[in-house]
């Protein structure tokens, strides 16, 4: 029975990819741009980590020291994101999916079901992580010499580890739900709890190095060794992974095969676990879920958002999203990362000695920024026309157009992402003591970043929707995403470049006078402004009712 299944679901998937193929063939536009970019990330990143790892090389004692450290906690970070990435995809897929709440109502076993869902979700949150790590792993291995049986083992490494974290996000998933339905209110005031601790923790303690990095080279090496001695713990997954790929590159193969099956034998355990609990416990938590998940709006959030007079369609997105703990979660992951991020940054102005570094940070910190400001339109802006695809009668019968439309949705990510923007880059200026003219500038182009961040993110997201889905997730990983993506660092690279190179010359010694150093600013500003209204009235300007025309239900 179980054999019958499993093979009608893989056929299905089998089926589904072939589709897939034939619809990128033959080759058009939108299918070249996407591998021109995914081949120009693989060949730039391979050539900046190898010439990065052979640079370390170069160091005697301390390179083969430090590419040791990084290793271990590369695969460390590596499972922490995979297990959240894969709790949040998880969530939306195990318990949120529409075509979930369909396999229920087949004469489908809730195991079939878990894992099927499980399957799919590791699928859809892995394989970008593992095509970025790709680059980083062939890299390390030329460049310490590694053996044929590092190349030959390694996927069979970074599968077992990814399935690994796929059934630990499961786990994390069932627990929290379970968690939360029997002691919610519990639940909510201990996540806060933990979150104002953790950023209680981190603001607190300034920096451990109080001189000069040049003059503490030992002492910067000694922390950076305590700072990473936990992801060489023999306890971790993340440990035997990095270890056992070591292994496998130095000629012990033995070894490295003892660190594979360790792996291999948790992932037997936790699937042998799930195949008996997913029974029982796995229809109670998703029909709980439900349950919960149908809660009317709040009053006084109907209230709130009538007293500023916020439109109808607004007030419907917020709605939907107060609803849909799918977004709640990646929202709160954003977040997260922010306050990570401003609170080690308060270590920087340890080794900002010199007019070159001070003005590498600054470009970085605004580069970041903008990346912050691209993920949130790639997870929120870009799946909205999509969202709405199968209620696009509605909007079809409705006495506005699809400019009216398109300008109230613009407006109102305008103005959350702007103030986030803002936000960010007050407190992180407040943290590395930037000058003041810094910070306004600063400000200047995060006012103009999310006018072409939005226009790119809801203009591909009109033209590429994905109507047969409401996950979210599904929505930003397919082509669409993906082209999203890559118009959108390359919006940044044309805004932020010609900004930094001024400030780079400058360190260099030279437009030292102010009035060609602030002309070439005033000229790089410029240019900033007319490519975001451009982008921007280009995006209000999409021809009226064609996305909804090529929506085939």
């Amino acid at each position: 029975m179980i054999k019958t299944q499993t093979k009608a679901i893989l056929g299905i998937y089998l089926n589904s990819l072939r589709n897939t193929i034939l619809q990128l063939w033959p080759l058009t536009l939108r299918s070249d741009l996407i591998f021109l970019f995914l081949g120009g990330y693989s060949i730039g990143g391979f050539w900046i980590l190898l010439k990065s790892f052979n640079f370390l090389h170069t160091f005697p004692l301390v390179g083969n020291f430090l590419l040791n450290r990084l290793w271990h906690f590369f695969f460390f970070i590596l499972g922490m994101m995979l297990i959240f990435s894969n709790s949040v995809v998880l969530y939306s897929t195990q318990y949120q999916d529409a075509q979930t709440s369909f396999l229920f109502h087949l004469p489908l076993p809730p195991r079939t079901i878990f894992y099927k869902q499980l399957l799919e979700g590791a699928l859809w949150s892995s394989w970008g992580f593992l095509f970025l790590s790709l680059p980083l792993m062939i890299a390390f291995g030329i460049s310490s010499h590694h053996s044929w049986a590092y190349y030959l083992f390694s996927p069979f490494f970074l599968c077992a580890f990814i399935f690994l974290t796929s059934l630990l996000g499961a786990s994390l998933v069932s627990f929290l739900i379970s968690l939360h339905q029997r002691y919610r209110k519990v639940f909510l005031i201990g996540m806060i709890s933990i979150g104002v601790l953790i950023m209680f923790q981190l603001f607190k303690f300034p920096s451990e190095i109080e001189e000069p990095a040049r003059f503490q080279v030992l002492k910067l090496l000694e922390k950076i060794s305590k700072n990473f001695s936990f992801s060489l713990s023999p306890y971790l997954p993340s440990t035997w992974v990095a270890q056992g790929l070591l292994s496998m590159g130095g000629f012990h193969p033995r070894e490295g095969l003892y660190f594979l099956g360790m792996i291999l034998a948790l992932d037997t355990i936790l699937a042998t676990a799930f195949f008996y609990l997913a029974e029982k416990f796995y229809p109670v938590l998703w029909e709980r879920n439900q349950e919960g998940g149908e809660d009317q709006p709040k009053k006084y959030l109907l209230r709130v958002l009538q007293k500023f007079k916020i439109s109808s369609l607004n007030q419907k997105d917020i709605f939907i999203f107060s609803r849909d703990r799918t977004q709640w979660v990646q929202w709160m992951i954003t977040l997260t990362l922010m306050i990570f991020y401003l609170a080690n940054l308060k270590n920087i102005n340890t080794y900002l000695d010199e007019e070159y570094w001070k003005n590498l940070v600054f470009s970085m910190n605004l580069c970041t920024c903008g990346l912050l400001l691209s993920t949130l339109s790639l997870r929120f802006v870009f799946p909205q026309f999509s969202l709405e695809a199968r209620k696009s009668w509605i909007l079809g019968l409705a006495p506005v157009s699809l400019n009216f439309i398109l300008k109230t949705k613009f407006k109102f990510f305008y103005f959350i992402m702007t103030i986030l923007g803002q936000v960010f880059n007050f407190i992180s200026g407040f943290i590395l003591k930037l000058p003041l003219s810094k910070i306004l500038l600063s400000s200047a182009l995060l006012f103009l970043i999310p006018l072409g961040l939005i226009a790119i993110a809801l203009g591909i997201g009109i033209f590429y929707p994905q109507p047969k889905t409401d996950n979210p997730s599904k929505i930003m990983s397919g082509l669409g995403g993906i082209l999203t993506l890559i118009f959108s660092l390359g919006y940044l690279l044309l805004m932020l470049l010609p900004v930094s190179i001024p400030f780079y010359v400058r360190s260099l010694g030279k437009l030292t006078p102010l009035l060609p150093f602030y002309i070439r600013i005033g000229g790089c500003v410029l240019f900033d402004i007319l490519l975001s209204f451009i982008l921007m009235i280009v995006a209000l300007k999409i021809r009226r009712g064609y996305p909804w025309q090529t929506l085939n239900f």
